[in-house]
């Protein structure tokens, strides 16, 4: 097999260093080997990840450093325009790629030239054990996205030349990776997949166990639901925005709103691409809506 060049982008933000070496290393060390590691520091040039990393010799590791603290979508930006691999890989300073994560998406990708992105089900480890899965061909991802992210940011291989030749970049804000893939799919019809294994180990750190701000969550949820909205032609009022919210997060929804919401869900099927399964997305919304009927979680500032 030819191995066409690969670059990983890390972006770096006051990061544990063994964690970091970990990544790294378990990047090096795959069975594919044409790779270049782009690290993006996206600190102060008091940072100390850059002495760790240099201590690693390989060639294949470049470091680049923003100077101060710009944000996962600039740095993420900054190692798309720095690359020059046919593929572009996404990891996280503190996860762990099982050792032939590259070599099973190179060779999807080479097999898919219809594909733009794949990604892979992921299993976490530290504070807590979970599986990541989800759907595995285009037309029903992107009826899960009408719902929730099914693609895991840090598994993902994007095609190169699809990011450039459309100039598709990340945007500022929250959720960053879930408004690209509406974006993508939606915006721009590309297309995506998902490896259904588990290449890569999604590190959980106590802090993400901890109470979530739910209002903070509504709030992105409906700057998502907007953009969705706005890509699908949708002209959704305030009150209709804050319903399908409150469904999506699972707070409980009584039984006359399950009638309104039947209302959204027509008018988002009927807007729907050919490229998206009707069928999947009407279970989908069918399965959600049961569960926040019987949900016990409420909120009265939806």
């Amino acid at each position: 097999m030819i191995e066409p060049l690969v670059n990983v982008i890390i972006p770096v933000y006051k990061i544990d260093s063994n964690q970091l070496v970990e990544a790294v290393k378990s990047i090096l060390n795959q069975t594919y080997s044409n790779i270049i590691i782009i690290i993006i520091i996206d600190e102060g040039s008091d940072n100390i990840s850059k002495g760790i990393l240099k201590k690693i010799t390989d060639p294949r590791l470049v470091i680049e450093e923003n100077g101060e603290n710009r944000g996962i979508p600039f740095s993420l930006n900054k190692g798309i325009d720095l690359s020059e691999g046919k593929y572009i890989f996404r990891m996280d300073g503190d996860d762990v790629c099982l050792p032939d994560r590259i070599e099973k998406q190179v060779m999807f990708m080479e097999s898919h030239q219809d594909v733009d992105l794949v990604s892979t089900y992921a299993e976490t480890f530290g504070d807590a054990v979970k599986l990541y899965s989800s759907s595995t061909t285009n037309e029903k991802i992107m009826a899960e996205l009408i719902w929730k992210n099914p693609i895991v940011h840090s598994t993902v291989c994007f095609r190169s030349s699809t990011l450039k030749e459309k100039g598709i970049r990340y945007t500022p804000g929250a959720a960053e990776d879930y408004r690209l893939w509406i974006e993508m799919l939606y915006g721009y019809d590309c297309k995506a997949a998902v490896i259904p294994e588990v290449l890569l180990k999604y590190r959980i750190h106590q802090s993400q166990l901890t109470q979530i701000d739910k209002k903070g969550i509504l709030n992105k949820d409906k700057d998502i639901i907007k953009m969705m909205a706005k890509i699908l032609g949708l002209d959704f009022n305030d009150k209709e925005i804050n319903l399908f919210c409150k469904c999506r997060a699972g707070f409980k929804i009584g039984l006359n709103e399950v009638f309104e919401l039947k209302r959204i869900e027509k008018k988002i099927i009927c807007s729907l691409p050919e490229s998206v399964s009707k069928r999947y997305a009407r279970k989908m919304f069918n399965k959600v809506m049961i569960k926040s009927v019987v949900s016990k979680n409420t909120n009265e500032e939806v």
